[in-house]
């Protein structure tokens, strides 16, 4: 089963949040996959699904912070992304910073857990949902503060940068590269629009795609299930989903492109100079965590 979704306080802010990812770099278990997609009218198949063994991880279950040695797909968010070993490697983070970061992440959840039961209770009311979005947002932009405020300026930069790599499209909302392409807020009104549009197409595309495999493994046996996800009929439309997937990425890359003067798209593109390896920093006991 993918581990990408252990039960885990920092992982249900990644639920919550994240952009959608393709599907195949780590092969979305369909279970897990469709935590927020009961609204669609496959929530029976869920709820069988899950009495096949197949069980849910709980929004409301906090434990303490995980190991990983790679960062998630799609992660950007800065204490999250400092949980991975191979980021604490590349910006050369210290056992001192480590367990100032730990504290901070203590600290974090505390204030942040009401406003994320409030957001996960407020489910069929989107104006309640927007407001809380807002506030999310606006702690979610203080913890970074902190968290780089642990790092010195070298760390914090690489840690941008990583950040960058991994938002895709999503890095122009980021406040750094607003500010470090001096965008207006006309500009990026303009470029949350084209993400949005961008999402909306993604987010319909996935619930066809999880509704699809639920419909067809559903309440299948794990055994059974794992055999259908090498099957080249399950492989030939997770294909076809990533490729769409990457299609509309590469056309919202383009509207934003002509947003920008070359000046700016420059810019945008020095944040993308040192691509990041997590596989330069492997070491013999990395084997005994998690691959991701």
């Amino acid at each position: 089963m993918d581990k990408l979704f252990a039960n885990t306080f920092m992982v249900f802010l990644f639920l919550v949040f994240r952009p959608l990812p393709s599907i195949g770099a780590q092969e979305a278990d369909a279970t897990t996959k469709t935590r927020t997609r009961t609204s669609s009218g496959n929530s029976g198949q869920v709820a069988e699904a899950t009495k096949k063994g197949r069980q849910y991880p709980s929004p409301s279950t906090a434990v303490s912070r995980p190991t990983r040695f790679a960062p998630v797909m799609d992660e950007t968010r800065y204490s999250t992304l400092l949980e991975s070993k191979s980021v604490q490697r590349e910006i050369g983070l210290t056992e001192k910073q480590a367990k100032a970061l730990d504290a901070l992440h203590n600290s974090q959840f505390a204030r942040n857990l009401p406003l994320l039961e409030n957001y996960r209770n407020a489910t069929g009311h989107p104006e309640e949902r927007a407001v809380l979005k807002t506030q999310l947002d606006l702690l979610f932009q203080e913890f970074a503060r902190e968290t780089k405020g642990v790092l010195n300026k070298s760390q914090s930069r690489r840690l941008v940068q990583i950040s960058v790599q991994h938002a895709g499209l999503r890095a122009f909302l980021m406040p750094e590269v607003a500010e470090a392409l001096n965008l207006a807020p006309e500009r990026q009104e303009a470029i949350r629009q084209i993400i949005e549009t961008m999402d909306a197409g993604n987010h319909e595309r996935e619930v066809a795609f999880q509704t699809w495999l639920i419909q067809e493994v559903g309440t299948l046996p794990d055994k059974n299930y794992d055999v259908f996800r090498k099957s080249k009929k399950y492989l030939t439309r997770r294909d076809q989903y990533n490729q769409a997937i990457a299609d509309d990425d590469a056309r919202a890359r383009q509207l934003i492109y002509r947003l920008l003067t070359r000046r700016q798209v420059e810019k945008y593109k020095a944040f993308l100079d040192q691509p990041f390896d997590p596989e330069k920093h492997r070491r013999p006991e990395d084997e005994q965590t998690s691959p991701r």
